[in-house]
């Protein structure tokens, strides 16, 4: 693999070369030894079996059949013949490679720094705002995992400027911090001074950065600041690394996997 050194990636991000094309991964990952990779595009006619080798040859591959919803699950629940409807999966053994799919929604990598336990996560403003991000935290802790060693890293996705809805989203959202942490209490113009989202006075609609809404589910889930890293690449406007949804209205995607 050959990694590339272009301005547009940082010292938190960088992209990297493969036979089928490249794969993007966060710093923050490899400085703690985690084989992961965000896909782009030029891989999407290939299977997370054939993907695998560049991650890590030797891990046996789990996916889900993502649905938009806040189910975790195990990765000892999947198998060839058993298909789980789920956004998010967890390590329960060693050498497991876990697989998600996107094409806008955030694909989301987590790591445990002491016990090596990881998770990768699906999440839309569905799945954001029925706590797919609280659920898999609480699923990590059930395993031994604590949130202050949790990494996280979030993917190429649509960023916020591409990203409009309406108040119906943005309510649902607001009630599902509720959730998250009692207590917390967040409204429209909470959110807008944290950047989560840019009214349209025009439309009378949002624009919402769902990496920024991510990431303070993460912050109030108990993880910490400086282990949560955010990719900028947005899937909408860079039509030549990525699919959108949005864009193109077609059901292609790319993958993301993290291996423990």
């Amino acid at each position: 693999m050959k990694i590339k050194e272009e301005a547009s990636y940082s010292k938190d991000w960088i992209q990297v070369y493969i036979n089928n094309g490249s794969l993007i991964q966060a710093s923050l990952l490899n400085n703690y030894g985690f084989q992961h990779g965000f896909f782009t595009k030029e891989s999407k006619d290939c299977t997370p079996n054939s993907l695998s080798k560049f991650i890590n040859k030797s891990s046996s591959v789990h996916f889900i059949k993502q649905v938009h919803g806040n189910k975790v699950i195990s990765a000892s629940e999947t198998s060839k013949s058993n298909i789980v409807f789920a956004d998010s999966i967890i390590s329960d053994s060693q050498n497991q490679a876990l697989w998600v799919s996107t094409a806008d929604c955030i694909p989301l990598l987590f790591a445990d720094i002491k016990t090596g336990h990881v998770a990768a996560t699906h999440a839309g403003w569905k799945g954001l705002s029925k706590n797919i991000i609280k659920n898999t935290v609480l699923k990590l802790e059930s395993v031994g995992c604590t949130p202050e060693r949790l990494l996280a890293a979030l993917g190429p996705a649509i960023s916020g400027i591409n990203y409009q809805v309406d108040l119906k989203v943005i309510r649902l959202i607001i009630e599902s911090f509720k959730k998250i942490n009692k207590g917390y209490t967040i409204d429209i113009g909470k959110m807008h001074s944290l950047g989560i989202i840019k009214p349209d006075v025009l439309t009378n609609k949002f624009f919402l950065d769902i990496r920024l809404l991510a990431k303070h589910q993460l912050l109030l889930s108990g993880l910490i600041e400086n282990h949560i890293s955010l990719n900028k690449n947005c899937t909408f406007s860079e039509p030549n690394l990525f699919n959108s949804w949005r864009r193109d209205n077609l059901r292609s995607n790319q993958w993301s996997s993290i291996s423990s």
